[in-house]
């Protein structure tokens, strides 16, 4: 299930655009977050702050886990989904789609107000 959906917009044109949301898993068992894909974005990547030499950094994840009755939060400052390369067609009060996909090829999408 997912809630708290959003896409930040970049100050700069041209810049990454971030998403944010809520994911909880209310499956029977864990599943792995493989991929995300943004409608209107050319590319799109999951990312997570980490520490690395002292200092705070952005970096692409790998599959997440989200075990079963969990939900992991997309927030400023954690993870979130960096959307590259996004259409002129994005406007603030609009909508776009955010695709989840996870391992063994299953996939949930959800609308992602802008």
């Amino acid at each position: 299930a997912v809630s708290n959906a959003r896409l930040i917009l970049p100050p700069v044109a041209g810049n990454p655009a971030a998403v944010y949301f809520d994911l909880k898993n209310e499956g029977e068992r864990a599943i792995a977050v493989r991929r995300a894909d943004i409608a209107h974005a050319k590319s799109a990547e999951m990312h997570d702050m980490m520490e690395y030499n002292r200092e705070m950094t952005m970096a692409a994840m790998g599959p997440l886990t989200v075990p079963k009755g969990e939900t992991i939060k997309f927030e400023p400052g954690g993870k979130h989904v960096m959307a590259f390369e996004l259409s002129p067609d994005l406007k603030p009060g609009g909508t776009t789609e955010l695709t989840l996909t996870v391992a063994g090829g299953d996939k949930v999408s959800f609308p992602v107000p802008v």
